[in-house]
């Protein structure tokens, strides 16, 4: 008998996937530290990756993306806040948008507009303005709206003003 010549079998051929490339991640941006932020004037920007422990614009709007351990306050200007406060933000006779959390809300002759991402922990006060929660964002505190109007200037007197807003 004649050995059979015995083919050698192939190795069964195994695919292998080249790993996916790894995507660098970004380092995560450094705060930058801007203590109290004191403006008179001029236009407030706390961007992104700046903290401040305090905010204060006289005549100048606030565009705030940052975050603020203490108060952020604007007299004569707009608010577009964007980031964090953890106190209370204080806006007179301007605007207010705000989609972020803050502590506390105070609007004096300005409205006031919560956004999709904005939370209030205490209260929302707002006096002659709207407060518009259109995406019924949480305000943990008491909500105080009192609408009205300003007068103008040209009223004779503040008298006759006084007693057609009571009557």
């Amino acid at each position: 008998a004649s050995p059979e010549a015995t083919a050698p079998v192939p190795a069964p051929t195994v695919a292998v996937e080249a790993p996916a490339p790894t995507v660098p991640v970004p380092p995560a941006p450094e705060w930058i530290k801007r203590g109290e932020v004191e403006v008179f004037g001029n236009d407030v920007v706390i961007r992104e990756n700046e903290w401040a422990s305090k905010v204060v614009a006289i005549g100048g709007n606030v565009d705030m993306r940052g975050r603020v351990d203490d108060e952020l306050v604007a007299i004569g200007g707009d608010v577009d806040m964007r980031g964090r406060v953890d106190g209370e933000l204080v806006a007179i006779g301007g605007d207010v948008k705000i989609d972020g959390p803050i502590g506390k809300l105070v609007a004096v002759g300005g409205d006031v507009k919560l956004g999709p991402k904005a939370s209030i922990d205490g209260e929302a006060v707002a006096v002659l303005g709207d407060l518009d929660n259109p995406h019924h964002v949480p305000i943990h505190g008491q909500t105080v709206a009192v609408g009205g109007f300003i007068p103008h200037p040209n009223f004779r007197s503040m008298a006759a003003w006084a007693g057609d807003a009571v009557g």
